[in-house]
């Protein structure tokens, strides 16, 4: 990824994930089921993401490590190890829905697999800009999606057959959430200017490091404090971690 010092990373993200399978008593109403009840509990299939100022977009999925995925399909250490990765690198983190269910997930699959939480990150959640600051409709992202001129969410893949570890359906869900993205990033584009207080990025070098003098430096990111951001650098020759006022 090009490393820009004059633009934020913004990183974009999507997750599809599985029902949960448990134990329940056939009823017509609402239902409280204990932990206990839980046989499985949700994993994640598939990620897509994006950098903003790249035109790629990926996606990875439990079947890309093949070897744990005949182990245990159930596993998805994968994508935890991978948005762990790229989501430490990142600015900002843009997702749809993202405050209450993606970040929340991404932080439990860390946790799962024993990675530890990524430094603090300024997030965008464009469900909440859309009711904060619209009158529209709808607020998922299909439809604020087509109100800007793109084509939507494309066919669904089968929940059932995820739940399962289907490969085909897993492949078709990774397809499915490369299109969320694209059309999180139109939408994405369209709200910003009304997002007040938007981040942004004023340099202030530190031209050496503090513990070894080195010059060899390099950016890791923007750290926060309320709106007051900060200039993660690392050393490249002794591994010193400093943050310079922006």
């Amino acid at each position: 990824m090009k490393d820009d010092r004059n633009q934020l990373k913004i990183f974009l993200v999507d997750l599809e994930m599985t029902y949960a399978v448990g134990y329940f008593f056939p009823s017509k109403k609402e239902q409280f089921m204990h932990a206990r009840q839980i046989k499985h509990h949700q994993f994640c299939v598939c990620a897509g993401y994006k950098w903003h100022h790249e035109s790629s977009v990926y996606s990875i999925k439990i079947t890309d490590d093949k070897k744990q995925f005949k182990k245990d399909f159930r596993n998805d250490k994968i994508i935890a190890l991978k948005l762990h990765d790229l989501m430490t690198e990142a600015d900002l983190i843009v997702a749809h829905n993202g405050d209450a269910f993606d970040i929340k997930h991404i932080n439990t699959m860390f946790k799962n697999h024993g990675l530890g939480p990524i430094p603090e990150k300024k997030s965008i959640d464009t469900l909440k800009v859309s009711r904060k600051y619209f009158a529209f409709a709808g607020n998922d992202l299909d439809s604020l999606s087509k109100r800007f001129g793109g084509k939507g969410k494309i066919g669904k893949p089968d929940w059932f057959m995820l739940t399962e570890g289907d490969p085909a359906s897993i492949l078709k869900a990774s397809k499915y959430c490369e299109n969320d993205i694209l059309e999180l990033e139109r939408v994405f584009v369209e709200m910003r200017p009304y997002i007040k207080q938007f981040p942004h990025i004023k340099l202030k070098e530190i031209k050496f490091c503090h513990a070894c003098k080195s010059k060899r430096l390099a950016r890791k990111g923007i750290d926060w404090d309320g709106y007051r951001q900060y200039l993660r650098i690392r050393c490249k020759e002794c591994g010193h971690n400093m943050k310079a006022k922006l």
